[in-house]
């Protein structure tokens, strides 16, 4: 958690929530009279999710933080869609609706990456007090493993 008391998703499941959206969205936009208000919406989201740099994304080409501001803007074009003229009622709803579901995802989305592995799992010396059993299991597992090695080469 960054500092507030709500609790926080990971970045990965933002980035399935936002492929889902805008598929859902492009699959609206398939049924509706006027489709490319929807379909160029949901493709938008689908491009958003693609390009950030996470775990599912497709091309990696933005930093979290820009990804964070065009969830914003992408957020405020919908509900803009939404109130747009020449839009049909049903789907001024569902893009309203996509909106506020989008809105909720990026506020409850943990932005920051996570660290290295090197830098999470160091020696045992270097934790805090409160990862005592996670510096005791990493302990027992070198044991362990020293325990397997000596085995295999006992001849």
């Amino acid at each position: 958690m960054t500092g507030t008391n709500r609790a926080q998703r990971p970045f990965w499941l933002h980035q399935a929530a936002e492929y889902l959206v805008g598929v859902a969205l492009i699959a609206q936009g398939l049924q509706a009279g006027e489709p490319w208000v929807p379909g160029a919406a949901g493709a938008v989201i689908v491009v958003n999710a693609a390009i950030a740099k996470g775990p599912l994304a497709a091309f990696a080409l933005v930093g979290r933080r820009v990804h964070r501001v065009l969830d914003l803007v992408i957020i405020v074009g919908l509900a803009a869609a939404a109130l747009a003229p020449g839009v049909e009622v049903s789907m001024r709803f569902v893009l309203g609706a996509f909106a506020v579901v989008l809105g909720f995802v990026a506020r409850y989305t943990r932005y920051d990456s996570r660290p290295s592995v090197r830098t999470r799992f160091t020696d045992g010396a270097k934790t805090a007090p409160g990862d005592r059993a996670e510096a005791l299991g990493r302990r027992w597992g070198r044991v362990a493993g020293q325990g397997a090695k000596a085995w295999k080469q006992r001849r």
